[in-house]
């Protein structure tokens, strides 16, 4: 696990389609709305839709090669926080070398930030799991059918012989009431706590909206309709400021519901 003074969020999924970029972007505007230094971490290199808010992407080769100067790979989002992307390279296969990089990178860049807040690919993917353990709080995004839930599992077994399940909480996402994801939760925990020995915490659901196309999210966009998506989150102590960090602050955020 990397060291660094900025809270990590890693947002996963086992499959893809659970709405985890959209509320990777409403995340990270949202804390930069309550005084936050945030970053947003794109761990699909330009793959998905957090590209279209850097007018200038580096390679990828430059992203690794940067030597952490902001200058040259950051990009300011519209939202009040730093985006970290690139062009996306041919194919999403970093070499080891390529993973150490990307680690250094962020140890660097982590000490001008509160919080840096990672979208991952779907699944075991390995740049998910190096964004988890670089984390202090890991979202698994769940949607209730049976393709997420399996896949959901087998993620979670990866991270638990990682020995990371402890920083694990669900969001359960396309639901339809706080019942709903209430049941979802139970479903859930049966099967973990039967084959794992372990039950996750809550922090939140993300329900179907009209207004978000029925029931598909609308990618990427800081529209009144797309903050909503996070408004039943809870990410609890992930809320809270350091006492102390290298900016020589002292205030806290109040957990809670973000709005």
């Amino acid at each position: 696990m990397v060291s660094s003074s900025a809270r990590g969020i890693a947002l996963l999924s086992g499959s893809g389609g659970t709405g985890r970029t959209t509320a990777a972007l409403n995340i990270s505007h949202t804390l930069a709305g309550q005084g936050a230094k945030v970053l947003l971490a794109d761990m699909c290199f330009g793959w998905g839709g957090l590209i279209s808010f850097a007018a200038d992407p580096p390679t990828f080769e430059v992203l690794l090669d940067s030597d952490a100067d902001p200058e040259r790979i950051m990009t300011h989002a519209t939202g009040g926080f730093d985006l970290l992307t690139s062009n996306p390279p041919e194919f999403l296969e970093p070499s080891v070398d390529d993973y150490k990089k990307f680690a250094w990178l962020i140890s660097r860049l982590s000490l001008n930030y509160d919080f840096i807040v990672y979208d991952t690919p779907a699944s075991g993917h390995p740049l998910s799991l190096l964004a988890a353990g670089m984390s202090r709080k890991v979202l698994l995004f769940i949607r209730p059918d049976a393709i997420s839930f399996a896949a959901s599992y087998r993620l979670l077994k990866s991270l638990n012989a990682e020995g990371i399940n402890e920083r694990v909480s669900t969001v359960f996402t396309f639901v339809k009431s706080a019942a709903h994801a209430a049941s979802l939760k139970t479903r859930f925990d049966l099967v973990t706590a039967k084959f794992l020995g372990l039950r996750l915490a809550s922090s939140g659901f993300i329900g179907v909206s009209e207004a978000l196309r029925g029931e598909e999210f609308v990618t990427v966009t800081l529209d009144s309709n797309s903050i909503k998506t996070i408004e039943n989150f809870s990410l609890d102590e992930s809320l809270l400021l350091q006492n102390e960090t290298v900016h020589g602050r002292h205030s806290r955020m109040h957990p809670g519901p973000s709005q």
